[in-house]
Order: structure tokens, then C-alpha cells, then sequence
């Protein structure tokens, strides 16, 4: 099995629309991350967001590493 938290997804700044991928075991769990690009503070304390990386994670658990 693949640990989720090393694997990344994109996860775009609402503030420049920058896209970056990002580690699952940075976003987890957290309310803010910092964005990259233009360093303001990117929110992602919603449950929505946090469920839909919760389910990405899952996802990339099953996956087999050859």
C-alpha cells in the first residue's frame, strides 16, 4: 500500500488562482496553508475540502507501489 500522506493533489490559492500540488499529510487535518506563490493564507478548514482529500487519501491507499 501507498501512504496517502506522501502522495499529492492540487489544491488551488482563492486568492491568485495559483495551482500547487500539495502534500495530502499537509492538508489534513489543517485549517490554513500557505500558498506558494503569493504567500497569503489559503483556508481550508471546510468540511467539504477536508472530506473531499479524507476520500483522495482512501483512494490513493489502495494503490500498489511496483
Amino acid at each position: 500500500m501507498v501512504d496517502p500522506t506522501s502522495m499529492r493533489h492540487d489544491l488551488r490559492c482563492e486568492h491568485c488562482d495559483y495551482v500547487d500540488k500539495r502534500m495530502f499529510g499537509e492538508v489534513l487535518g489543517n485549517d490554513q496553508i500557505e500558498c506558494r506563490n503569493c504567500g497569503m493564507m489559503i483556508d481550508i478548514s471546510s468540511e467539504k475540502i477536508q472530506e473531499e482529500w479524507r476520500l483522495l487519501a482512501e483512494e490513493v491507499k489502495h494503490i500498489k507501489r511496483y
